[in-house]
């Protein structure tokens, strides 16, 4: 039988250099292999037909006959490697649940006068599976570039004060575009803004609150809260992305205004 991690070592050596990346390579027990491949704008029938011959030229059928296959994942199929969520960042996707009905609720959908957070707690009780989408509306327009304020603090809140961040059952998706700015930085933008307000939420002794509230120090609760605004959560997401090797500040917009001049000025 042909070894799996063969064909996918000669794949691999054929997307170097290239846009293209491996889904997922399988080899039946009677040697028929299955290379998925993807691309973000599609995947061309020519680079297929390119890549088959490829691996043939590395595969001896005198010594081992097979039969190959060579395509893309296919509409409808499960995503099994993570470039192929972030290809679809902004896309409608199916989210298919094994534990019964769930809820995807969409933070950019809802009336401006209404906010997510207030309702994700009854939502969790109510409901085995729930899928939070987060983008940003304005006025009746969603989708677009998530920022820090008020709305995703008290929607990251709720989610650490209700547990959901410890569920297995539990999804965030981040959903957002700007065709007015670069999206590279519309991601970045995003995406920080969201891993902050997540971290802000973690950072807060939320037990100090439910103790209050379970209590009846409704005074005290009140001044929980107050407190709380100022705790230096900024200083602490300077100090994890610098532990990360992150960019800190502002330092990552270089880098994307470096990549935008070098790359995709010139697509």
């Amino acid at each position: 039988m042909i070894d799996r991690n063969v064909v996918s070592g000669i794949v691999n050596e054929w997307l170097e250099d290239k846009d293209y990346f491996l889904v997922d390579v399988s080899v039946s027990p009677d040697d028929k292999i299955v290379v998925e491949i993807d691309h973000a704008e599609g995947v061309w029938i020519d680079d297929c037909v390119e890549l088959s011959r490829f691996i043939e030229s590395k595969l001896d059928r005198e010594e081992e006959d097979y039969e190959l296959e060579v395509g893309s994942a296919g509409i409808g199929q499960p995503f099994k490697v993570l470039q192929q969520y972030l290809i679809h960042i902004g896309k409608e996707v199916e989210v298919l649940t094994k534990n019964g009905v769930g809820l995807c609720m969409d933070s950019g959908h809802y009336h401006p006068t209404e906010q997510v957070a207030d309702k994700l707690s009854a939502a969790a009780r109510a409901l085995p599976t729930l899928l939070l989408h987060l983008s940003r509306g304005v006025r009746w327009d969603s989708d677009h570039v998530l920022l820090s304020g008020d709305e995703l603090s008290a929607t990251m809140r709720e989610v650490v004060r209700t547990g959901l961040i410890d569920s297995s059952n539990f999804f965030m998706s981040l959903d957002y575009f700007d065709a007015s700015i670069n999206r590279i930085a519309a991601w970045a933008i995003g995406l920080r803004a969201a891993g902050y307000a997540l971290l802000s939420a973690m950072l807060e002794p939320y037990a100090l609150l439910r103790d209050a509230e379970l209590s009846g120090d409704y005074t005290a609760r009140l001044a929980l809260h107050e407190e709380f605004s100022r705790l230096p959560a900024a200083a602490v997401w300077d100090y994890v992305c610098m532990m990360e090797n992150k960019p800190v500040g502002l330092r990552w917009l270089d880098a994307v205004r470096k990549y935008e001049a070098e790359v995709t000025s010139k697509r």
